[in-house]
């Protein structure tokens, strides 16, 4: 739990220094942005990041991208 505790603020810390650095200007965006990630669990982070940059293993020939997940992410306890 507080491995992912961490992930969880590390997100928000990244999230509060692209508003402070204005990486979007405008200031709803921002908000909405930050609300975002103070919503979202460590899992949907995760989903997210796997989305964004699926690792297939070399070998894998068919499957669920769900056992690609779950074996990427073993610490992580969730109910499917």
């Amino acid at each position: 739990m507080k491995t992912h505790e961490e992930e969880k603020l590390d997100a928000l810390k990244n999230a509060i220094e692209n508003v402070a650095l204005k990486v979007e200007k405008d200031e709803v965006y921002q908000q909405v942005f930050l609300n975002y990630v103070d919503s979202l669990t460590v899992l949907h982070m995760r989903l997210l990041r796997f989305a964004k940059k699926i690792q297939t293993p070399s070998n894998i020939m068919m499957g669920s991208l769900e056992s690609i997940f779950d074996k990427q992410n073993t610490d992580l306890n969730y109910n499917r």
